[in-house]
């Protein structure tokens, strides 16, 4: 299974993480979160996971990933380098990650309470969303 996935935001290293983890058995049963270094960080919702991340990381942030996870959480993935480039990994409960991809499909960010997550983006940054079938959504 391929994803199609601009590279140009994250290092070679996050994308075949990414791509291995999603692709090992379909992307159903797997737990986003456990990609990867960091910690995870637990939230009530996604408005709760954004004020978080807007906290931590406000404007700095290149790409945000969604996908289904066993708990709702995030998790900051850094890529090296002085300059390097900081992906972060979102993780929600299905229902939730429906209507993220909803919103993707359609969009419109505010459908799904996703907005506010653009705060904690830099210039250029994406939010990308993880579909059933285990591609990436194109850039919200």
């Amino acid at each position: 299974m391929a994803i199609s996935m601009n590279t140009g935001l994250i290092g070679p290293m996050l994308l075949d993480q990414i791509k291995n983890r999603i692709t090992l058995n379909g992307w159903g049963g797997n737990d986003i979160l456990a990609i990867g270094d960091g910690l995870v960080q637990f939230g009530h919702d996604l408005p709760d996971i954004a004020a978080s991340l807007f906290r931590s990381y406000p404007g700095s942030v290149k790409m945000i990933v969604i996908g289904q996870a066993n708990q709702p959480g995030w998790k900051p993935m850094t890529q090296g380098g002085p300059n390097g480039s900081l992906t972060v990994l979102i993780g929600l409960l299905l229902p939730a990650v429906l209507k993220c991809r909803e919103a993707a499909i359609n969009g419109d960010l505010r459908q799904a309470g996703m907005g506010s997550l653009k705060l904690a983006l830099s210039p250029g940054g994406q939010i990308r969303v993880v579909n059933g079938d285990g591609k990436l959504l194109p850039a919200i």
